[in-house]
């Protein structure tokens, strides 16, 4: 019998929300990879890399139940609880290079990539070490929050210059991410139903980004 803390329901849901969101990171990621090779544009470039980033940072997710089911064939109890602390922080420091790198698409011709590279680095190591500390979703978010609200503000700026739709790519990109956030916390943190609930709503988000880029890169 699965031990005590297990339950299937919840673990279910969690690995196919899991599941479905690394492939539509992968699905834009490659799907945006012909426009950049025909335009050889660096903001676009820098834009699919943050897709690439948050989608890694949903296959550590997606590793930590994987981990977590094996503990569970081998009646070992509360796995989550365990894995949890060490997952969080590599989710916390890849979903920040992310960010930094959403920003950086609306800001490279100002700033040198390596001076980009160090500060994003050092920052999202700080976030890391934040979230193994506190284990809690509001510190990384104090962290990405700033980050996000800056390439919204920019991106807003120079929507006049590029096609409307950009705002909305980026607006989509951060609210989906806003509410991943707290969707990656434990179960302790926030209620099994709430979690449903935004694992819906940023689904539904994210299947419209999706549908917005297919249409871009038509």
């Amino acid at each position: 019998m699965p031990p005590p803390m297990f339950d299937p329901s919840r673990f279910g849901s969690e690995l196919a929300y899991t599941l479905i969101v690394v492939f539509l990171f992968v699905f834009v990621y490659f799907r945006t990879r012909e426009m950049y090779d025909l335009t050889k544009h660096k903001g676009i470039h820098y834009f699919r890399n943050a897709f690439l980033f948050f989608g890694l940072a949903y296959a550590a997710r997606f590793l930590f139940h994987l981990v977590q089911l094996g503990f569970i064939v081998l009646d070992y109890r509360r796995p989550g609880m365990m894995l949890f602390p060490l997952v969080f922080p590599i989710v916390g420091y890849l979903g920040t290079i992310a960010i930094f790198y959403l920003a950086y698409s609306t800001y490279w011709e100002r700033i040198r990539y390596s001076y980009f590279l160090i500060v994003s680095n050092f920052v999202a190591l700080i976030v890391a070490v934040a979230a193994f500390i506190s284990g809690s979703p509001f510190v990384v978010a104090l962290v990405q929050l700033p980050l996000i609200i800056f390439t919204l503000v920019k991106t807003s700026k120079v929507a006049h210059k590029k096609k409307s739709h950009v705002k909305a790519l980026y607006f989509l990109v951060s609210l989906f991410w806003l509410l991943n956030l707290f969707v990656l916390t434990p179960r302790w943190f926030v209620p099994f139903e709430a979690k449903v609930a935004l694992q819906l709503v940023s689904t539904a988000v994210f299947i419209f980004l999706a549908y917005k880029v297919l249409r871009w890169t038509r």
